[in-house]
């Protein structure tokens, strides 16, 4: 794909050169301004640029400039041969030069080309996704010339209408053009003079006042600058090279290429070897840093003056049903020795204060730090750790979700790389073995908790969680899931007891791994309490890790992935069975950028009005960063997927949490932005977002990679939502409308951290400023019920997340 980018001249550079003398070349030229100011003198005219002005300098057109010394420019060729191929081999001029017009699009020219910068700051920070990020570099390239075409093209029957400068050039156009076509072959000045039916002394001196140079020393440079590029940037034979460029000879072709480069051409492409890379690779790191610079505040600009999307809703206030809240039902918390600690309990306590979680989903209880000894003889089991985490759950106000998983304990900081990995294999030699231990267990939670307590807890058996020997995975679970449920019923009936955990092969509905899946434990006496789904944004990946793949774009992936379970249910008779997402979020990294930010909990907010109605429990991963922390997790901040940071202190996704916590209790209606709902005595509550797509970027560089400082590069746009929601049926008269919001400039606990540039040791005394700063600011304002109306305006920054309360002035 380099090689393809080189070969065909498909090249952008970014320039702070302040002077360029007198030239012309054939290939089209396209200056994109960044900053500073430029004189650009084109065919002996003057133009004066400055930012974000594009001007296209056409083939054979002589151009010089001169520039301010803060000068940086972008450079985009395009290949005149390339041209010539789109257009069937005809002459094209683009007149455009923004620094003449005013046009809406030049907008969109300017869009592209950030694009195309962005993706070569990209493919030079990771040289992992270089190749990767060569096929979104064409994309746009082609994008480019897509609307230089639409809008800018000055076809060939409208020369009448070019200034009598680029008049002058089409001659050297149509000179080109043929020995473009004709370099290959034995041409001459005379088949030239006969093709423009000029004479050929006339064309000789024409030549000569033109190009500065005989018609046989210029056809000599194309024939060596097309050779050269093939010599570079492919695997091509030399021989094949120089008879195919239209030398006569391999050592005619040596003697000119070594005259003219100084090596001959074996030697040449030793030694330039290195060449074969990403097109115009920045090396300079102060050019990058302006570049970064200029995309982010331009980018931030642009999409605040002129991406603002606007939407209009109407909504009937007088149906409604009782609200069914799935977001506060079930938190992750950590695996049950972590538990035992102060520092986690600290949190739990927090969170069921702060956002009244009614679960405690805890995993890995026979860890050999738990001190279970799974192989008694004798059935007896020491089970007191066990009972500190259950005593420490109960007075926390929370009851037990148990994950009988013994699930790995890692750190993650992407998909395939972690900091910590470590597993505790723990094998049952038969049934038998895992029989004698859950029974003994569930007697013992009766006996010290009353059958009444118990019963209203919940066992989750994870497929995969734990294997018999001799036996297969899926039959393993089978046997395991069966006897659990069976023991349950003897000792709890009500206890809910399900499964499977679901990686995400299990959704996707392949024969492997899919559909028989859920017919064959359909088939079977047992059937779950609930059917329980992990949903991280990965697609399966079946020869890598079949639980974490590739990331997936789709941003109604959790939606669709219900939906796609629900379907396969249906199928196998399974549909009446509720539906837990006991671990969720975006990511599985414990060391990513986003999780801090205000899309998080805009993307937290989208997923729960998404998927409201369609399970019974959406359990977030996790409540606190502290059960990620690790050496490096010194700062504030380290990415973790906590709703607290190790200080306790919420971030936006917490936010989010609180937001629903707030709605009242009878639901009218949803869309994709926003949640209405009503308390029945003229009061409504309604929670909105404004989630940004993730860009390309994001998903071509490792989570972990992703920086602070350069979060902006995750974003297709920056774009603002502006939303009137009318409310029919409401009681006339006036109301006061109370708005909280979360964004980069109120209750952002990484924005706030961004102001104090990102201080990395803090005081006491910093985190309880903190505390007391990372909180929605209110507004309140008054509006008007008339015809038994209302419409509210909201308008929202880039991932801006609301709750309003619409009262009624009594």
């Amino acid at each position: 794909m380099e090689n393809f980018i080189r070969k065909n001249r498909i090249l952008t550079e970014v320039m702070n050169v302040r002077e360029e003398s007198a030239h012309f070349h054939q290939d089209v030229e396209l200056i994109y301004i960044l900053e500073g100011r430029m004189k650009l003198q084109i065919c002996e005219k003057d133009f004066e640029l400055s930012g974000n002005d594009i001007v296209v300098i056409n083939s054979n057109e002589q151009h010089c400039y001169k520039a301010s010394e803060d000068i940086l420019f972008a450079k985009v060729n395009i290949s005149y041969n390339l041209i010539r191929q789109v257009y069937n081999g005809i002459s094209s001029v683009f007149l455009c030069n923004s620094s003449n017009e005013d046009k809406k699009e030049y907008e969109e020219l300017g869009n592209i080309l950030r694009h195309m910068l962005m993706n070569r700051l990209v493919a030079n920070q990771d040289e992992r996704v270089e190749k990767k990020i060569c096929y979104e570099y064409l994309a746009e390239y082609f994008h480019l010339i897509e609307e230089l075409n639409a809008h800018f093209l000055i076809a060939t029957s409208s020369w009448e209408k070019l200034p009598q400068e680029q008049k002058l050039a089409q001659r050297i156009t149509q000179i080109n053009d043929y020995i473009q076509s004709n370099y290959a072959q034995p041409i001459s000045l005379q088949s030239l003079a006969e093709h423009l039916h000029l004479s050929e002394g006339y064309l000789s001196r024409y030549f000569k006042t033109s190009f500065c140079m005989n018609f046989t020393d210029y056809l000599k440079q194309v024939r060596l600058s097309n050779a050269l590029e093939e010599l570079l940037y492919t695997d091509r034979n030399i021989t094949m090279i120089a008879y195919d460029n239209g030398f006569s000879s391999v050592s005619f072709f040596n003697r000119i290429f070594k005259a003219e480069y100084g090596k001959t051409p074996s030697s040449f492409r030793e030694v330039n070897s290195e060449k074969r890379k990403v097109p115009g690779k920045l090396t300079d790191i102060a050019l990058q840093e302006k570049i970064e610079e200029f995309l982010h505040k331009n980018n931030k600009k642009s999409d605040k003056e002129h991406q603002v999307n606007k939407r209009q809703f109407k909504c009937s206030v007088m149906a409604s049903g009782r609200l069914n809240p799935i977001w506060n039902q079930i938190i992750n918390i950590s695996s049950a020795a972590e538990l035992l600690k102060d520092e986690i309990q600290e949190h739990v306590i927090l969170l069921k204060g702060s956002l009244d979680f009614k679960y405690a989903r805890f995993w890995s209880l026979f860890s050999k730090e738990m001190m279970i000894n799974i192989q008694s003889e004798n059935g007896k089991y020491n089970f007191s750790k066990i009972d500190k985490v259950i005593d420490f759950i109960l007075r926390a106000g929370l009851k037990p979700f148990i994950d009988l998983e013994e699930k790995v304990r890692r750190v993650n900081v992407s998909s395939t790389s972690t900091l910590i990995y470590e597993e505790n294999a723990i094998e049952f030699k038969d049934i038998t073995q895992w029989e004698g231990l859950i029974e003994a267990l569930l007697r013992h939670f009766i006996k010290r908790y009353g059958a009444e307590e118990v019963s209203g807890w919940k066992l989750e058996v994870w497929y995969g969680g734990y294997v018999l020997k001799d036996m297969s995975v899926r039959e393993s679970y089978f046997s395991i899931f069966k006897s659990t449920k069976n023991i349950a019923a003897k000792y709890v009936p009500d206890m809910a007891v399900g499964g499977c955990g679901m990686f995400p092969e299990y959704r996707s509905g392949n024969e492997a791994g899919g559909k028989d899946f859920w017919k064959e434990w359909a088939s079977r006496s047992t059937l779950p309490d609930f059917v329980s789904l992990m949903n991280y944004s990965y697609e399966v990946d079946m020869l890598e890790d079949p639980r974490y793949g590739r990331r997936n774009a789709d941003e109604h992936f959790l939606l669709h992935s219900i939906s796609g379970l629900k379907k396969i249910m249906r199928e196998a008779g399974m549909e009446k069975i509720p539906i837990y997402i006991t671990e969720w979020n975006l990511t599985i990294s414990d060391r990513n950028c986003l999780n801090d930010t205000c899309f998080h909990g805009a993307y937290v907010v989208k997923n729960m009005i998404d998927v409201y109605g369609e399970v019974d429990m959406l359990g977030y991963f996790a409540g606190s960063d502290r059960i990620s922390e690790y050496y490096d997790s010194t700062q504030l901040l380290h990415g973790g997927q906590g709703l607290l940071t190790k200080d306790g202190i919420f971030k936006p996704s917490a936010f989010s949490m609180e937001f629903f916590n707030r709605l009242h209790r009878h639901f009218i209606s949803k869309t994709d932005n926003y949640m209405l709902t009503a308390n029945g005595n003229g009061d409504y509550t309604i929670i909105c977002h404004n989630m940004k797509n993730l860009s390309y970027y994001y998903y071509l560089v490792d989570e972990g990679m992703v920086e602070k400082e350069n979060i902006w590069k995750c974003f297709e746009n920056r774009s603002e939502l502006e939303m009137d929601i009318c409310l029919e049926g409401v009681e006339n008269g006036q109301y006061l409308m109370k708005v909280q919001k979360i964004n980069e400039m109120s209750g952002s606990v990484l924005d706030i951290w961004k102001e104090m540039d990102y201080q990395p040791e803090l005081s006491r005394e910093d985190i309880k400023y903190f505390r007391r700063v990372c909180e929605p600011r209110m507004v309140i304002r008054k509006c008007q019920a008339e015809g038994n109306k209302v419409t509210l305006h909201i308008v929202m920054e880039p991932d801006e997340i609301a709750f309003i309360r619409l009262e009624k002035v009594i």
